[in-house]
């Protein structure tokens, strides 16, 4: 697997730096993604650099595996 060096953190261009300082709408998934619900999904943050840490892109999609706990 490549990394390459952090986007959010580490040096970019003038332009990348206004992209992840800017305003931008993001795309939550998290548990079950549902179509009927995709624009419930969204959310809007002043920016990429003050609203998270780490940004993972993982282009690989799996079947969901469900846990089961036992109460």
């Amino acid at each position: 697997m490549n990394f390459r060096r952090p986007a959010l953190r580490g040096e970019v261009p003038e332009a990348g730096d206004r992209w992840r300082r800017g305003p931008a709408t993001t795309r939550t998934i998290s548990g079950m993604y549902s179509p009927q619900r995709d624009t419930d999904e969204h959310i809007a943050v002043e920016s990429l650099f003050g609203a998270f840490q780490v940004l993972v892109h993982v282009r690989e999609t799996s079947p969901v595996r469900w846990l089961y706990l036992d109460h």
